[in-house]
């Protein structure tokens, strides 16, 4: 994900500090960056849901400090999914697809 300058390079550009104008180059560059970070970042998180699951769901961690499961990580890719398209709730997707395979 974003590194913590690239993160305080984007939080300037929403608050208005400085404008995609003021520095088209830079602008250009960072972007390109934080896309390639995030591509490979997935790329990384996919690779431990195929080969680790269980280091995603982090149960046995979960139980032990709160007793029981929390869901916090995966809280968190369904809220940044919510984020990203707030119209298509994954789980109502998915149910609609397995109804649709019901005969």
């Amino acid at each position: 994900m974003p590194t913590e300058k690239q993160i305080n390079w984007l939080e300037g550009l929403l608050s208005g500090k400085f404008r995609k104008q003021d520095d088209p180059h830079k602008h250009s560059v960072y972007k390109k960056r934080i896309r390639d970070r995030i591509d490979k970042e997935l790329d990384s998180l996919e690779w431990i849901a195929d080969h680790c699951p269980d280091l995603l769901t982090d149960e046995e961690y979960e139980i032990q400090t709160f007793g029981h499961l929390r869901h916090r990580r995966l809280r968190k890719i369904m809220n940044i999914l919510d984020k990203i398209t707030p119209d298509a709730d994954p789980i109502l997707s998915k149910a609609r697809k397995y109804r649709a395979l019901e005969p």
